[in-house]
């Protein structure tokens, strides 16, 4: 018979599911209103020409499905998580905890970790019961470790990592266009209504508040995004993540720097994969590698 307290924490389960699906789920309605207002409130009473209308629903709906791919594809995709050879027996637990050396745990496995906590102690997981390869750090959120992981995002409900950061980036990226031609599409009723001296008597005035509101939202949006777009795109220069950008690695060897290769389009490589069509799509995988094995290049290499 199940337990009131084991009730009672599946019911605190539920409702932590649902909160944390709330940011997600707006920005789907968003989405929704946005088509509604686009769709049906302004080329239909706005746009005369049917060529026009068809060229704005065409370039409209093709930027719509890739932005939506996106987004699905960064919400649904998970990060990844250290590969069994990382984890922890109950006694090698045991000689954690008696502060005894993890460092001859690792070499005993021959495991790639370069780097070291701030104690100059081998970086472990008490919750996970796992060693912590390199760039891996531990989301209480998701109650996980996550390879290479750059934050834990509200918006798309999911831990951004190895495995899914290329498409947390091109929602980013295909975000910021998608509000674009929206803005652009409707922005003759926003000069009107700019422009006029009793706007509610022109000829912008069917559907005029929602497409204003909407038009105002956009603006907004956009720029954020855009904000996060540059950020994240200059880490992915410098290969670094956005743990990485505020807390500086420590090598277990002297003279390393950190992971940055010493060209630029490696450093895009990594993440976006060869250099093709395939970096500005939701296809494939992205990212290079298995996650828990990179190379770190020592101080004094040229960048190019």
């Amino acid at each position: 018979m199940e337990r009131p307290s084991q009730r009672l924490w599946a019911s605190l389960e539920c409702l932590r599911s649902f909160v944390l699906g709330i940011p997600p789920g707006i920005v789907w309605l968003l989405l929704i209103w946005s088509y509604y207002v686009f769709n049906c409130l302004y080329v239909p009473n706005y746009v005369i020409s049917p060529l026009i209308q068809a060229v704005y629903y065409s370039v409209y709906h093709t930027v719509l499905v890739i932005f939506a791919t996106t987004f699905y594809r960064a919400c649904t995709t998970p990060p990844a998580g250290p590969p069994p050879e990382f984890g922890l027996t109950d006694d090698e637990i045991d000689d954690l905890e008696d502060d005894v050396n993890p460092g001859s745990i690792m070499a005993k496995r021959r495991l790639p970790i370069r780097t070291v906590a701030h104690n100059d102690c081998v970086r472990f997981c008490f919750a996970c019961k796992a060693l912590k390869p390199d760039r891996a750090h531990h989301c209480s959120i998701c109650r996980r470790c996550v390879l290479k992981m750059d934050h834990h995002c509200p918006w798309v409900g999911n831990c951004v990592g190895w495995h899914n950061y290329k498409f947390f980036v091109l929602f980013l990226f295909w975000g910021v266009i998608y509000l674009g031609v929206f803005m652009v599409g409707v922005f003759p009723v926003v000069e009107a209504f700019v422009s006029a001296k009793h706007p509610s008597r022109g000829p912008y005035r069917h559907g005029q508040g929602p497409i204003l509101v909407s038009f105002l939202l956009s603006f907004s949006f956009s720029l954020s995004m855009s904000i996060l777009l540059v950020f994240h795109l200059f880490l992915i220069a410098s290969n670094r993540t956005t743990l990485e950008g505020f807390r500086s690695v420590r090598f277990v060897r002297s003279g390393y720097r950190d992971w940055r290769h010493p060209s630029l389009r490696a450093n895009f490589e990594e993440v976006f994969g060869p250099l093709s069509y395939h970096w500005l799509l939701p296809t494939g995988r992205g990212s290079q590698g298995n996650g828990w094995d990179f190379r770190a290049f020592p101080e004094g290499i040229s960048r190019l």
